[in-house]
């Protein structure tokens, strides 16, 4: 065997990947065989995997495609010189099912290892993937020509791409346009969040960004370190020269207040490109601007707008009334709002009915979570009563609601009457920032004196029996679909 040999611990890292990105019930009857097959083969003993790998690959379609790919990438490590930490990526690669949409390839340094020769040894594209991850690379060890390279030999299928945390302020702007135009026509999303543009002079990002293509319609932005660096008159003209059919944009922490008056928040605004259906404004230190400059400046955003994300942004320093007349200005065509991290516990109850009044009707989706709605007290909660009729999806905190008495909960529900007898309409954020529907939940919606549907109930007493071993892979795929469902919750 030549090359550099591959050590056990990184194959039981992969295989740890491998694990959880499997389906819910494939997880219960993962086969340790596997590592056992890998390592088997690794020690060039075929004649001790190959029974293995072939009663397991006659076992489900499902591991067909992962067995195969594997044993490629591991044959594959025997005729080259690989670096043995890009081991643990390209098993991740090639064990991602058929079908699967995301190739992660974040946080591997391959701006400093891999040159020009990355596609000469890197595994085939599951059939279907749809997005690309490449950020926290460090790139600036690269030429442009080798970023685009890497960009522009994506397959069709990729419509996705992050290129965020890769020290891109580092470019100029023509070389900056160089990578972006390498983006093939199939990518319609992209990630440049993170990369200081703030710190480049405005005529070069307006270079930069002419260079995306057309077929771009969203890009983040995030934490372009825009702080005192840029006018609004320069972040007019940086606005312009992105794509112009853009649905979406997340221009978060992007710290267009308190530098900007209301006036010129309205400027910026105005520059959106009018086609946009959703807007990230979060952490922007909007709570410096008063009430009336805000409901201005929501006025200026595009009337296509669908979602707005507000979150971060320190409302609770506004009154009621202000917060009242700032989100009256949201266009009427808004239907979900984000005001996560708003610190709203530090309102009181009266203050955040008399704020929430100016949501437009036509806001049915709202995320409040993160706000320390369980140091609300019942007082408070019982002014909110009726406060939001409209909304029929809820995000809440997975720590607040996990603090909050049965009484506070029943209270906080009633702030919601559209709700009623709804909750698998409610989803909490968990650890992870993960929106979890709280109906996979039994235990603690039956401790909040909650009755859970018949449907919740089947869901919570199968996946008892799927743990215990009780219920085989067949049975659970002819489980009823509603069933299912809140499984993989």
């Amino acid at each position: 065997m030549s090359g550099i040999p591959i050590q056990p611990f990184q194959l039981m890292s992969s295989l740890k990947q491998i694990y959880l990105k499997s389906p819910w019930h494939k997880k219960l009857f993962f086969p340790k065989a596997l590592g056992a097959a890998l390592l088997a083969y690794h020690e060039n003993q075929p004649e001790t995997a190959k029974p293995v790998i072939d009663a397991l690959y006659n076992t489900s379609r499902f591991f067909q495609r992962r067995f195969l790919l594997s044993l490629k990438i591991i044959q594959a490590f025997h005729t080259h010189q690989i670096s043995p930490w890009v081991v643990d990526t390209l098993v991740n690669v090639a064990a991602l099912p058929v079908g699967a949409n995301l190739v992660d390839l974040g946080w591997h340094g391959f701006g400093k290892e891999i040159g020009a020769s990355l596609f000469k040894t890197f595994p085939p594209f599951p059939p279907g993937t749809t997005s690309y991850n490449y950020g926290h690379n460090d790139m600036t060890n690269k030429t442009e020509a080798e970023i685009a390279m890497v960009l522009r030999n994506l397959p069709q299928s990729i419509t996705s791409v992050s290129l965020s945390t890769n020290s891109l302020h580092q470019r100029t702007g023509a070389e900056l346009a160089t990578i972006f135009a390498a983006l093939t026509p199939s990518v319609t999303s992209v990630d440049l969040s993170e990369n200081w543009f703030g710190l480049k002079p405005a005529d070069e990002l307006v270079i930069a960004f002419n260079g995306l293509p057309p077929s771009v319609t969203s890009i983040n932005l995030t934490s372009m370190n825009m702080h005192n660096e840029k006018t609004s008159a320069e972040l007019v003209r940086i606005i312009q020269s992105l794509p112009p059919n853009l649905t979406s944009i997340n221009l978060g922490n992007c710290r267009l207040s308190p530098k900007n008056t209301g006036a010129e928040l309205v400027n910026i605004f105005q520059s959106l490109p009018r086609s946009l259906i959703s807007i990230g404004l979060g952490a922007n230190g909007l709570h410096a601007n008063t009430g009336n400059e805000l409901a201005n400046a929501f006025a200026a955003l595009p009337q296509s707008l669908t979602l707005v994300d507000l979150s971060h942004n320190y409302l609770h320093g506004r009154t009621g009334a202000e917060l009242a007349t700032a989100f009256a200005g949201l266009p009427k065509s808004v239907r979900s709002v984000d005001l996560s991290k708003n610190m709203f516990y530090k309102n009181t109850g009266v203050e955040l009915a008399t704020a929430f009044a100016g949501l437009p009707q036509s806001v049915t989706s709202l995320d409040l979570n993160n706000n320390g709605l369980d140091h609300l007290s019942l007082e408070d909660l019982t002014a909110l009563e009726n406060a939001l009729p409209h909304i029929k999806t809820l995000c809440l905190g997975c720590f607040e609601i996990n603090k909050m008495t049965r009484e506070q909960w029943r209270a906080l529900m009633k702030v919601f009457p559209g709700l009623e007898n709804e909750e698998e309409n409610i989803t909490y954020k968990d650890a992870e920032n993960c929106k979890v529907p709280i109906t996979s939940s039994y235990s603690w919606l039956r401790d909040r004196g909650v009755v859970p549907s018949l449907k919740i109930t089947s869901a919570f007493f199968a996946s008892e029996a799927i743990k215990e071993g009780k219920i085989s892979p067949q049975a659970v795929e002819q489980l009823p679909e509603a069933v299912t469902r809140y499984l993989q919750s």
